[in-house]
């Protein structure tokens, strides 16, 4: 008779988290045609240049974080002009879309 084995807890969870990866990720998507780049810092750092239809994902750690998304060399966002950085709170996976500014804005 065949006697089944059963796998350990832990190596079920080690196997998930594996499966499904560890920590939180910012993930920047530039979907405005009408600038044609976009740099992307954070916490003051340099992170990555996108063109129009790229996306940068970007492990991060929860808590507070500056992001900045101009246009390369550019000093003012054309995303939010009306703030130099954007104060944000990061408690789980968060996704930044860069998108044109309707009309009025």
């Amino acid at each position: 008779m065949r006697t089944r084995r059963r796998l350990h807890p832990l190596l079920l969870l080690l196997a998930a988290v594996g499966m499904l990866g560890c920590g939180t990720t910012l993930t920047v998507r530039h979907l405005d045609a009408t600038h044609t780049a976009a740099q992307v810092s954070v916490d003051g750092q340099p992170v990555g240049l996108l063109t129009f239809g790229d996306q940068l994902e970007l492990p991060i750690q929860p808590g507070p974080h500056k992001l900045r998304a101009t246009t390369p060399g550019g000093q003012v966002s054309p995303w939010h002009p009306e703030v130099d950085v954007l104060e944000i709170v990061i408690e789980g996976d968060a996704v930044l879309t860069l998108q044109p500014r309707g009309p009025g804005r």
